[in-house]
C-alpha cells in the first residue's frame, strides 16, 4: 500500500515530519541520514548501510507479516532525525497493545526529534496501541536499546552504539527508562578459571559433557542453537521469536569470524543439548561474552558458570588481557557471573504509555 503524508509542526518552528510507507527517494534519505550521522565515527559500524538496506528493503519477510510506517524529520531540506513506528505481530501475547518504534536516528536537534518520535506516537495510538517500546528494530534480534552511559570507552562489537544525545530526546518526547543493562569488564581472569572450574567439574560428575561447535556442522549447529535458544529466552523482557531462517541469516556473516572454542554447548546426560555460551576476541586482547543460556529443565545445576570454564581458562592461556560480559539486564542473575568486574557501559530501553482516546 502506498502512503504518502507530511505532518507538519506548528508555524514557529522552522522543520517538518515526512511519513511515509512505500517511496524510494525518502527511504534513500532515511538510509542516507544514519550515514552521514556516523559518517568518520569509530563507533559505527560500516555493515550497517547495507545490513539496513536489507531490512527497509520491501521484500523483507517481516513486511509481508508485520506493518512500519517510515517517519523523516527536516530542518530545511536536511533530514536530521528518522525513525519507524512498527507493529510486529509476534509479540507475545503477555505485551498486548505495545507498538514499538525503531531505526531511530538523530542529529543533534532535540526539538525535531522528539517531534518526530511524537508523531511516531500519535500514529501508533491511533492504530490502537496503548503503549510503545523503543528503541526496537523490530525485535530483540536486531538493534534494540540505546548506549547511555560509557562513551569514553572504545566501541565494542555487536553492541549498540549512538550519539549521547539520544536519551535526552527519547525523554523529551516523554519517554522513561523501562530496562537497564550494562556491560562490565574483570582483569582477574585467573581468579575466574579457578572459580568455574569448580562448577565444570561437578556437571561433568553429574553427567554434563561439554564440547565446541562444529564448524563442519555449521548450519546445523545454528539451527539446533536456535532451538534451545527460543526456549531459554522465551520469557525475557521483550523477546520475540523469530524463524529458524532468519536466526540462519543472523549467523552466517560471522561465519568466517567465529572461533569455536569460545562457543561451548552444554549436553545433558541423555545427549541433548541444554545450554551454550557464546563469545569473541577482539584485536585488542578483550573477549567479549555476548550470550550464556541454559534451558530452564537444567537450570539450578550451575551450567551457567561451567559452560564459562573452558572460555575463560582459553582466554587465559592465550593472555587476553581482559573479559567483558556484554549487554546484561541489571536486575538479571548474569550480573553476578563476576561480582568483582566493573561496569564500562550502561543501556537503555524505554517506553511510554499512549492511553486510550486516539483524537489526543
Amino acid at each position: 500500500m502506498f502512503f504518502r503524508k507530511p505532518i507538519m509542526n506548528s508555524a514557529r518552528s522552522p522543520f517538518r515530519i515526512q511519513a511515509f510507507t512505500d517511496d524510494p527517494a525518502l527511504r534513500s534519505e532515511f538510509l542516507n541520514l544514519a550515514e552521514r550521522l556516523y559518517a568518520g565515527d569509530p563507533g559505527h559500524a560500516p555493515a550497517t548501510r547495507l545490513q539496513e538496506t536489507k531490512l527497509l528493503d520491501p521484500s523483507h519477510p517481516f513486511i509481508q507479516t508485520g506493518a512500519e510506517t517510515y517517519f523523516l524529520a527536516f530542518r530545511g531540506d536536511q533530514a536530521v532525525a528518522r525513525c519507524a513506528a512498527i507493529h510486529n505481530p509476534a509479540l507475545p501475547e503477555r505485551e498486548p497493545g505495545l507498538g514499538l518504534i525503531g531505526f531511530f536516528d538523530c542529529a543533534e536537534d532535540i526539538e525535531a526529534a522528539a517531534a518526530l518520535l511524537l508523531a511516531a506516537c500519535l500514529h501508533l495510538k491511533k492504530k490502537g496501541f496503548r503503549r510503545v517500546r523503543a528503541p526496537v528494530n523490530r525485535d530483540t534480534w536486531h538493534r534494540y536499546r540505546i548506549l547511555c552511559g560509557g562513551f569514553d570507552h572504545p566501541p565494542v562489537p555487536m553492541e549498540p552504539y549512538n550519539k549521547p544525545w539520544y536519551a535526552e530526546a527519547l525523554e523529551t518526547a516523554d519517554f522513561q527508562k523501562s530496562a537497564r543493562y550494562r556491560s562490565t569488564e574483570t582483569a582477574d581472569i585467573d581468579g575466574c578459571v579457578t572459580r568455574y572450574a569448580l562448577y565444570f567439574k561437578r556437571c561433568q560428575r553429574n553427567g554434563f559433557s561439554f564440547r565446541n561447535l562444529d564448524m563442519s556442522r555449521f548450519e546445523a549447529e545454528i539451527l539446533d542453537l536456535h532451538r534451545i535458544t527460543l526456549e531459554i529466552f522465551a520469557e525475557n523482557h521483550a523477546y520475540t521469536p523469530i524463524g529458524p531462517d532468519e536466526f540462519l541469516e543472523l549467523y552466517q556473516p560471522l561465519r568466517d569470524k567465529i572461533d569455536p572454542e569460545f562457543v561451548v554447548s552444554a549436553f545433558a546426560p541423555d545427549g541433548r543439548r541444554c545450554g551454550y555460551t557464546f563469545a569473541f576476541p577482539d584485536a585488542r586482547g578483550i573477549l567479549h561474552v555476548k550470550t550464556v543460556g541454559v534451558l530452564p529443565s537444567a537450570q539450578g545445576r550451575g551450567l551457567s558458570l561451567a559452560l564459562l570454564a573452558p572460555v575463560y581458562e582459553r582466554a587465559l592461556s592465550r593472555g587476553y588481557k581482559a573479559v567483558r560480559h556484554c549487554l546484561m539486564k541489571s536486575d538479571n542473575s548474569s550480573t553476578k557471573f563476576d561480582p568483582a568486574a566493573k561496569t564500562i557501559r550502561q543501556y537503555a530501553l524505554y517506553e511510554k504509555q499512549l492511553g486510550s482516546d486516539p483524537s489526543s
